[in-house]
């Protein structure tokens, strides 16, 4: 099974006991972070997400920049939902900068219309 199989299947709790067990260094790598991003957004736990998001950035693989990008755009839509308009468009900002491919889904997101 591929190493996001276990939080593609929304098995995040598990993806994430499984990423622990890999050495220190393979931790840091892109692609695991990817993943991480992955259960951070599937468990709703944006702080440790935006820690994580910050290691993926512009000139990253596209693979790993839009599952950046689709943390970013989870993150806008929970925080827009909270009534937390303002660090919804620092969020969809985030989104832009490390994805900008991604942009559309945020302006045709009806969550996040109230940004808008």
């Amino acid at each position: 099974m591929k190493r996001d199989g276990l939080a593609s299947l929304g098995l995040y709790a598990d993806a994430w006991e499984v990423l622990e067990t890999l050495p220190p260094a393979d931790r840091v790598r892109p692609a695991v972070l990817a993943v991480r991003l992955m259960v951070c957004q599937g468990l709703a736990r944006w702080e440790l997400g935006q820690e994580v998001a910050r290691y993926i950035g512009p000139d990253d693989d596209s693979m790993h920049r839009e599952a950046a990008g689709r943390f970013h755009l989870g993150h806008a839509i929970a925080l827009c939902a909270a009534g937390d308009v303002v660090a919804a468009r620092a969020a969809v900002g985030a989104l832009a900068v490390v994805w900008p491919e991604g942009r559309a889904l945020a302006l045709d997101s009806d969550a996040l219309e109230a940004i808008w």
